[in-house]
């Protein structure tokens, strides 16, 4: 069973609900509704960590918050979406339902670090009472769809079992700072092999302020442009791997000034 969603996409310049930065919201003139979308399936999670399969990650990731019935979710793109490209975005459960959004077409480039604001639902028990809801938005560039997808449950929990397929996986963050003064955020969880994106709102991590292993990302925070490092804040911190986003609401604490570098 397939539903189809007619309300538009709408892409609101609000700021996160997470913190006090101010996103970069993508220009509407650059977004046009083409009505008509092709066939995409979201590539399901790997049963296990060892049977990950290569899914063509989207540039971009998926943020959500999913609390007290409401859920919250952003669009981030992680690098150029080129003009003549297209987005469509997917919410299924995983009985097999699906709504569909209407393709977007992309009328200009659009620059890493944008957000886009995803459909907002009040209260999902008006549409599933339980199950796992994902996110998913598909990318196509020059005819090659990738993905960017994010789930979470609705009156479900998930069991020891369950978060085995589940990766990129949070499961915690913390920040220390380095005997070389930077400042560093230790993400810890379960992670593919895949060069991760790392997204603090829609602040981009720069590869090379990234340390990856399977239980673990450190993240160079003195090294990542834009990001204010002497100012109490929240963020929406997300992890993007194979086609999967994970969020999770960081909050960073300033040190005492001059005991750590400061971000370019």
């Amino acid at each position: 069973m397939r539903l189809i969603l007619f309300a538009a996409w709408i892409a609101l310049t609000l700021p996160s609900a997470w913190a006090q930065h101010t996103r970069h919201i993508m220009s509407p003139s650059s977004l046009a509704r083409s009505g008509a979308r092709g066939s995409h399936s979201f590539a399901p999670r790997a049963r296990k960590l060892a049977d990950a399969t290569a899914v063509t990650q989207a540039p971009g990731v998926v943020q959500l918050e999913y609390l007290n019935g409401t859920v919250i979710a952003w669009f981030v793109s992680t690098g150029t979406i080129p003009k003549g490209s297209s987005i469509a975005l997917t919410v299924a459960h995983d009985n097999g339902t699906e709504i569909d959004g209407d393709a977007l077409n992309i009328t200009a480039d659009v620059g890493p670090g944008q957000s886009y604001l995803l459909p907002n639902v009040n209260s999902f028990g008006d549409l599933w009472s339980s199950g796992v809801i994902t996110y998913a938005v598909f990318v196509t560039i020059n005819g090659k769809d990738s993905q960017a997808a994010a789930d979470f449950g609705v009156g479900v929990a998930r069991s020891y079992s369950d978060l085995q397929s589940v990766q990129p996986l949070i499961a915690s963050a913390s920040q220390s700072i380095s005997g070389s003064k930077d400042v560093t955020l230790a993400i810890k969880g379960t992670f593919t092999g895949d060069a991760p994106y790392v997204a603090l709102d829609d602040i981009l991590v720069p590869a090379g302020a990234i340390t990856l292993s399977a239980a673990e990302i450190d993240v160079n925070l003195s090294k990542v442009p834009g990001l204010d490092l002497t100012a109490f804040s929240e963020y929406a911190l997300t992890v993007g791997q194979a086609g999967w986003s994970d969020t999770l609401v960081y909050r960073y604490i300033p040190s005492v000034p001059g005991t750590f570098n400061l971000a370019p």
